[in-house]
């Protein structure tokens, strides 16, 4: 069938009005009639010896043009297996891409999938810590470990020296979490000041003051 399309271009290209001339014409005088005026012309050269002549087309001999001719197709032909072979191999090349492309998305697709069951279970973890967070009070629990969470009063739930019914002592802190700190709590353990009156550094035992910040010139021995 390409063969066939081939021979068609080249007779599409061939000139259709070119020239033809034929060893012998019996309408000798052109009138487009065969008449006796053509066969006056035949009479001289009746039984005289023939040379056959070819056929010419635009002044080359028809086997030179048929020649010509066969090339051309051969050429066609040729130029369109060249061609069809390059599409073959561009579509050859398109599918592999094509492929490759495909395998990429499904590997995106794979991801995607992962992805999303991966934040499934992310988001399942989260809900379940969320519920545990809004169920857990940190209000109660003892973070200091001594025994009392700030619900059940511990002022200061860092420190486990404070919390309430300790020992209130001279040290700038409520010790007992009543609000009341040193001097002003009734509860501390008062420490015995001695005046030193000498200034050297030892008070005497009869001038004496109980608390947590003496007046000056009192020491604690």
């Amino acid at each position: 069938m390409k063969n066939l399309f081939a021979c068609l271009a080249v007779f599409a290209a061939f000139n259709l009005s070119a020239q033809i001339v034929y060893p012998y014409n019996p309408d000798a005088n052109g009138d487009n009639f065969i008449t006796a005026p053509d066969l006056l012309e035949f009479l001289p050269v009746f039984a005289q010896p023939f040379q056959a002549q070819g056929i010419y087309v635009n002044g080359v001999l028809l086997d030179s043009v048929l020649i010509q001719l066969q090339g051309d197709v051969q050429q066609l032909i040729s130029n369109q297996e060249s061609q069809s072979a390059s599409q073959q191999m561009l579509i050859d090349s398109l599918y592999t891409e094509l492929d490759a492309v495909q395998e990429l998305l499904l590997s995106v697709a794979s991801t995607y999938e992962d992805l999303l069951s991966s934040n499934a279970d992310l988001s399942q973890a989260l809900d379940s810590l969320q519920n545990q967070l809004d169920s857990c009070n940190p209000c109660s629990f003892d973070f200091d470990g001594d025994g009392y969470s700030t619900d059940q009063g511990d002022c200061n739930d860092s420190n486990a020296a404070v919390y309430p019914e300790a020992n209130e002592v001279c040290n700038g802190f409520d010790d007992d979490c009543d609000g009341l700190i040193d001097d002003d709590d009734g509860s501390v353990d008062f420490l015995i000041w001695y005046y030193d009156m000498d200034g050297d550094g030892y008070g005497a035992e009869w001038n004496t003051w109980y608390g947590c910040n003496p007046p000056s010139g009192y020491v604690t021995e």
